[in-house]
């Protein structure tokens, strides 16, 4: 009786065993799967921020008209703008320098929005003397694209177009509470 005893005794212990090694090998693999997945989005985090680091410029001339705008932002992320009113310059040029998110949120809005592979020119196809003209020029890293929309735009364009404004309005609505 004894001996059946330890022998059920024995085998009890060898199965926490083996279900304590399956529980840490279980956790083991989910802890590097975790490892992983934080190691990838780390990686798409410093792709986008290493872009940063990448040859970048961009302008943007908006011609409307009465009015041609330019928004032009440099590799350290200042963004100049300017207004001509009739040909005349309404006010000089005005600068800011964008910070390092905003410079990343606006990379990775390029990126989504597949602009070095639009085409270079969408015009309508009828003329009309009051039409908006948007010019979006991008370098980034070996990409370049330069982007002439009249009238109906692919909503990639207009989009970007609105995020490049809005880097300067958001400014002048800060500064104007």
């Amino acid at each position: 009786m004894k001996q059946k005893f330890k022998n059920k005794v024995v085998l009890v212990l060898f199965a926490l065993i083996f279900v304590c090694f399956v529980a840490l090998r279980i956790s083991q693999f989910t802890a590097s799967q975790e490892d992983n997945n934080t190691n990838q989005t780390a990686a798409n985090s410093a792709e986008v921020v290493n872009a940063e680091k990448d040859d970048f410029s961009l302008s943007l001339e908006i011609r409307e008209p009465y009015s041609n705008t330019t928004y032009q932002i440099d590799q350290q992320g200042q963004l100049d703008y300017q207004k001509l009113l009739l040909g005349l310059q309404a006010n000089p040029v005005e600068s800011k320098v964008l910070t390092p998110d905003q410079i990343v949120d606006l990379k990775t809005d390029i990126d989504q929005s597949d602009f070095f592979d639009l085409d270079s020119a969408y015009r309508p196809r009828t003329t009309e003397s009051e039409i908006t003209i948007s010019v979006l020029n991008i370098s980034w890293g070996n990409n370049e694209n330069s982007v002439l929309c009249e009238g109906d735009c692919p909503n990639s364009f207009n989009n970007l177009v609105d995020r490049i404004k809005n880097l300067w309005t958001n400014q002048l609505n800060i500064e104007n509470l």
